[in-house]
């Protein structure tokens, strides 16, 4: 959920999942008294996004920073999502500073190898910011720089790289099951995955403040599937089920 502030008036995009939502409506929790456009919409589509227009009427409050809450509600008033910006009312009007993280571009690695991952960010907000960007990644990763600093102006987007080095370990399992354990025996790594932080810090006149986002980065497999790989993992099965199912009946 971001927003983009104009004078008294805010647009808050929704974008969606993977599932249909039913009768999507924004609320909005402020010192004013906000006007919203549209109330609701009868349904939103996975992938597809809404845009509603919020005013609000600050008439005879006092000028400082308060509290704004946006809530994404759905069928008879579940709370699905929920985010709190600063609202500023000062002589110039009404501002709401707040950056967004639209996208993660992090490519699949091998272990011990390197790729770029992109942080695509934007200041939906109608003030400038000034912040940095940081990658969090698991324990024996590198990551390159380690955090970046970023200055956006109202509505901005920018792209932040960052270098990723996974470590040699990188997808192995600290507890190996039975099909981990055939798997390595016969020289077979299966695919997994590992996960990164993004973490964004910006100043508002409130203070400073984070948005977060985790990305799961697909690990490629050092050796791949083969199709002696997988008998071997029948012929063991298969023998093992002989053993145990038939030499041992006979025995008895």
């Amino acid at each position: 959920m971001g927003h983009r502030t104009t004078a008294s008036t805010t647009q808050v995009l929704v974008r969606n999942g993977n599932i249909t939502l039913r009768t999507p409506r924004i609320e909005v929790d402020s010192v004013c008294t906000e006007t919203i456009t549209p109330q609701y919409v009868e349904a939103l589509a996975p992938r597809d996004s809404q845009t509603y227009t919020v005013t609000f009427d600050c008439t005879g409050v006092a000028y400082g920073d308060y509290p704004v809450t946006y809530s994404l509600l759905i069928g008879n008033g579940v709370k699905i999502a929920s985010r709190t910006y600063t609202l500023t009312i000062s002589a110039a009007g009404v501002t709401v500073p707040g950056v967004v993280i639209l996208a993660v571009s992090a490519p699949s690695l091998s272990p011990g190898s390197t790729s770029t991952a992109v942080v695509t960010i934007q200041n939906s907000g109608n003030v400038s910011t000034t912040g940095d960007v940081g990658l969090d990644v698991p324990t024996g990763w590198v990551v390159a720089p380690t955090s970046v600093p970023i200055t956006l102006g109202p509505g901005e987007v920018q792209n932040v790289s960052f270098q990723v080095t996974s470590s040699s370990s990188a997808g192995v399992p600290t507890g190996m099951g039975v099909l981990t354990g055939f798997a390595s025996f016969l020289g077979v790594d299966l695919p997994t995955s590992e996960k990164i932080n993004v973490t964004v810090n910006y100043q508002t006149p409130a203070g400073l403040s984070t948005v977060t986002r985790a990305v799961e980065i697909g690990i490629i497999p050092r050796t791949p599937y083969t199709l002696i790989g997988i008998f071997g993992v029948v012929a063991l099965g298969v023998g093992l089920y002989y053993y145990f199912f038939r030499i041992k009946r006979k025995r008895k």
